[in-house]
């Protein structure tokens, strides 16, 4: 009966155990890094991607915040890819404020200083089972949406959106 390793410290006589370790450490990540590559390649498709003309409303912005935006500032992804843009600021507007007259009845009247603003921007949107999501987050009506440059981060509230509107955002 032959033995199972030798002297030598090979396996049934032909390879050497420290050996054969390693080279099944290395067949066992070939199937890692296949699938590894394949996720990656396969990334997000650029035909499940849609630019979208949003309204955004700051609600009582500070005047200090309003002067930096401004149209053409851009958002880009961690990859320095263009993924949104303020095209204009349609509305600048004092913002209101509930005030009591004599105790008894409730109005409203201009903020001395802060403001309401409507931009607009163009934004790239993920589209899945139908539903567009701009940074994982579904871009409808009334929902939040905060737009990040370089200088500001834009906390703001979806007021009005347009798709199937052809876009060209070059970086």
């Amino acid at each position: 009966m032959a033995k199972i390793i030798d002297q030598k410290g090979r396996l049934f006589g032909l390879i050497n155990v420290i050996d054969l370790s390693v080279i099944l450490i290395l067949v066992s990540f070939v199937p890692l890094i296949f699938i590894g590559y394949k996720i990656v390649s396969m990334g997000e498709k650029t035909e499940d991607k849609e630019w979208v003309s949003v309204k955004i409303k700051l609600v009582e912005t500070e005047p200090e915040f309003s002067s930096i935006i401004s149209a053409g500032d851009v958002e880009k992804d961690p990859l320095g890819k263009t993924i949104g843009r303020l095209t204009a600021i349609a509305n600048v507007k004092p913002s209101k404020v509930w005030v009591t007259v004599d105790n008894k009845m409730l109005t409203t009247i201009d903020h001395p200083v802060k403001k309401d603003i409507v931009v607009n921007a163009d934004i790239l949107c993920l589209k899945k089972e139908g539903t567009l999501y701009y940074k994982a987050i579904p871009v409808k009506v009334g929902n939040a949406i905060t737009f990040t440059t370089d200088l500001y981060n834009l906390p703001g509230l979806v007021v009005g959106l347009e798709r199937d509107k052809t876009l060209d955002i070059n970086e």
